[in-house]
Protein backbone atom coordinates (compact mmCIF):
# COMPACT_ATOMS: atom_id res chain seq x y z
CA UNK A 1 0.00 0.00 0.00
CA UNK A 2 1.31 3.69 -1.17
CA UNK A 3 2.15 6.18 1.13
CA UNK A 4 -0.75 8.26 2.23
CA UNK A 5 -3.37 6.68 0.19
CA UNK A 6 -6.22 5.53 2.65
CA UNK A 7 -8.73 7.88 3.99
CA UNK A 8 -9.85 5.69 6.77
CA UNK A 9 -8.64 2.39 8.64
CA UNK A 10 -11.11 0.30 10.63
CA UNK A 11 -9.15 -2.55 13.01
CA UNK A 12 -10.18 -5.36 15.43
CA UNK A 13 -6.24 -6.03 16.96
CA UNK A 14 -6.07 -8.86 19.64
CA UNK A 15 -6.47 -7.16 22.49
CA UNK A 16 -3.68 -9.75 24.50
CA UNK A 17 -5.96 -11.17 26.44
CA UNK A 18 -4.07 -15.34 25.92
CA UNK A 19 -7.52 -16.64 24.87
CA UNK A 20 -6.19 -17.79 21.95
CA UNK A 21 -2.16 -17.85 20.21
CA UNK A 22 -2.98 -15.17 17.80
CA UNK A 23 -4.48 -13.08 21.11
CA UNK A 24 -0.93 -13.58 23.34
CA UNK A 25 1.44 -11.17 22.08
CA UNK A 26 4.49 -10.78 24.41
CA UNK A 27 5.66 -7.59 24.27
CA UNK A 28 2.31 -5.88 23.53
CA UNK A 29 3.17 -2.20 23.23
CA UNK A 30 5.84 -2.75 20.62
CA UNK A 31 3.53 -4.60 18.47
CA UNK A 32 1.46 -2.16 18.50
CA UNK A 33 3.67 0.72 18.23
CA UNK A 34 5.18 -0.94 15.09
CA UNK A 35 1.55 -1.67 13.34
CA UNK A 36 0.33 1.95 14.00
CA UNK A 37 3.33 3.20 12.46
CA UNK A 38 2.41 1.95 9.40
CA UNK A 39 -1.50 2.92 9.59
CA UNK A 40 0.59 6.37 9.95
CA UNK A 41 2.58 6.07 6.90
CA UNK A 42 -0.85 4.84 4.77
CA UNK A 43 -3.29 7.08 6.15
CA UNK A 44 -3.56 10.60 4.11
CA UNK A 45 -3.11 13.56 6.04
CA UNK A 46 -6.81 13.83 6.91
CA UNK A 47 -7.13 10.03 7.44
CA UNK A 48 -8.66 8.51 10.56
CA UNK A 49 -8.67 5.12 12.58
CA UNK A 50 -11.09 3.52 14.65
CA UNK A 51 -9.61 0.59 16.53
CA UNK A 52 -11.78 -2.16 18.55
CA UNK A 53 -10.19 -2.49 22.04
CA UNK A 54 -11.05 -4.25 25.30
CA UNK A 55 -11.10 -2.10 28.46
CA UNK A 56 -7.46 -3.98 30.03
CA UNK A 57 -3.93 -3.03 29.46
CA UNK A 58 -4.24 -3.61 25.67
CA UNK A 59 -5.97 -0.48 25.37
CA UNK A 60 -3.61 1.41 27.60
CA UNK A 61 -0.69 0.47 25.37
CA UNK A 62 -2.37 1.40 22.31
CA UNK A 63 -3.26 4.85 23.29
CA UNK A 64 0.00 5.14 24.28
CA UNK A 65 1.27 4.31 21.07
CA UNK A 66 -1.47 6.45 19.15
CA UNK A 67 -0.47 9.54 20.71
CA UNK A 68 3.38 8.70 20.64
CA UNK A 69 3.07 8.82 17.17
CA UNK A 70 1.28 12.04 16.75
CA UNK A 71 -2.48 10.54 16.54
CA UNK A 72 -4.97 12.78 17.84
CA UNK A 73 -8.09 11.94 19.70
CA UNK A 74 -11.25 12.77 17.89
CA UNK A 75 -13.75 11.95 20.54
CA UNK A 76 -14.47 10.06 23.88
CA UNK A 77 -14.79 6.52 22.47
CA UNK A 78 -18.16 4.97 22.01
CA UNK A 79 -18.86 1.54 23.66
CA UNK A 80 -19.82 -1.43 20.78
CA UNK A 81 -22.19 -3.87 22.95
CA UNK A 82 -21.97 -7.06 21.96
CA UNK A 83 -25.66 -8.67 22.81
CA UNK A 84 -24.53 -11.98 22.83
CA UNK A 85 -21.38 -13.01 23.18
CA UNK A 86 -18.95 -11.62 25.93
CA UNK A 87 -14.89 -11.04 26.14
CA UNK A 88 -14.51 -12.88 28.90
CA UNK A 89 -12.81 -10.20 30.88
CA UNK A 90 -14.05 -11.72 34.73
CA UNK A 91 -17.05 -10.24 36.57
CA UNK A 92 -16.69 -6.90 35.65
CA UNK A 93 -15.99 -7.62 32.00
CA UNK A 94 -18.53 -8.71 29.53
CA UNK A 95 -20.31 -7.68 26.44
CA UNK A 96 -18.58 -4.20 24.90
CA UNK A 97 -15.82 -3.16 23.82
CA UNK A 98 -14.12 0.40 23.21
CA UNK A 99 -13.75 1.84 19.53
CA UNK A 100 -11.02 4.23 19.76
CA UNK A 101 -11.16 7.06 17.18
CA UNK A 102 -7.80 9.01 16.05
CA UNK A 103 -6.44 10.88 13.08
CA UNK A 104 -3.23 12.07 11.83
CA UNK A 105 -5.19 15.82 12.03
CA UNK A 106 -7.00 17.36 14.92
CA UNK A 107 -9.83 18.41 12.16
CA UNK A 108 -10.58 15.14 9.54
CA UNK A 109 -13.19 14.42 7.49
CA UNK A 110 -16.08 12.93 8.98
CA UNK A 111 -19.69 12.09 7.20
CA UNK A 112 -21.63 13.31 10.43
CA UNK A 113 -25.20 11.99 8.35
CA UNK A 114 -24.21 8.60 9.57
CA UNK A 115 -23.89 9.24 13.08
CA UNK A 116 -27.63 10.55 13.36
CA UNK A 117 -31.03 8.82 14.09
CA UNK A 118 -34.14 9.44 13.66
CA UNK A 119 -36.26 11.08 16.97
CA UNK A 120 -39.68 10.33 17.19
CA UNK A 121 -42.01 13.16 16.83
CA UNK A 122 -43.03 13.42 20.74
CA UNK A 123 -38.89 13.64 20.94
CA UNK A 124 -38.40 16.85 18.85
CA UNK A 125 -37.51 19.89 20.75
CA UNK A 126 -36.80 23.45 20.05
CA UNK A 127 -33.36 24.57 21.05
CA UNK A 128 -32.54 28.34 20.57
CA UNK A 129 -34.76 28.49 17.94
CA UNK A 130 -33.86 25.69 16.01
CA UNK A 131 -36.08 22.49 15.33
CA UNK A 132 -34.02 18.95 15.76
CA UNK A 133 -35.60 16.05 14.05
CA UNK A 134 -32.94 13.93 14.60
CA UNK A 135 -30.32 13.09 17.31
CA UNK A 136 -26.93 12.40 17.44
CA UNK A 137 -25.59 8.87 18.14
CA UNK A 138 -24.59 8.96 21.80
CA UNK A 139 -21.65 6.93 23.14
CA UNK A 140 -23.50 3.55 23.21
CA UNK A 141 -23.26 1.53 20.10
CA UNK A 142 -26.04 -1.81 20.57
CA UNK A 143 -25.13 -4.75 17.83
CA UNK A 144 -26.29 -8.22 18.31
CA UNK A 145 -22.82 -10.69 17.93
CA UNK A 146 -22.54 -12.90 14.76
CA UNK A 147 -23.12 -16.48 16.12
CA UNK A 148 -22.05 -19.30 13.67
CA UNK A 149 -25.40 -19.53 12.12
CA UNK A 150 -25.53 -16.24 10.95
CA UNK A 151 -25.63 -15.62 6.95
CA UNK A 152 -22.92 -12.72 7.31
CA UNK A 153 -20.62 -14.75 9.75
CA UNK A 154 -16.87 -16.14 8.42
CA UNK A 155 -13.85 -17.41 9.42
CA UNK A 156 -13.19 -14.70 11.77
CA UNK A 157 -13.32 -15.12 15.63
CA UNK A 158 -14.03 -11.82 16.67
CA UNK A 159 -16.00 -10.70 13.55
CA UNK A 160 -18.18 -7.25 14.00
CA UNK A 161 -21.82 -7.19 12.23
CA UNK A 162 -21.69 -5.31 8.91
CA UNK A 163 -24.52 -2.54 10.22
CA UNK A 164 -21.55 -1.42 12.64
CA UNK A 165 -18.69 -1.08 10.13
CA UNK A 166 -21.18 0.49 7.82
CA UNK A 167 -21.54 3.37 10.91
CA UNK A 168 -17.85 3.46 11.34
Amino acid sequence: IGTETIDLICTDPPYNMDKAEWDSIPDYGKWVEDWLRQCWRVLKPSGSIYIFQRQNSAIAQTIIALESLGFHSLANPPLYRDCVQGTGAGPWGGNYETILFYSKTDEPYVNTDVLEVEREEKDKRAYRGQTYEKNKIGGYLRFPALDEKDPERVDFPTQKPVALMELL
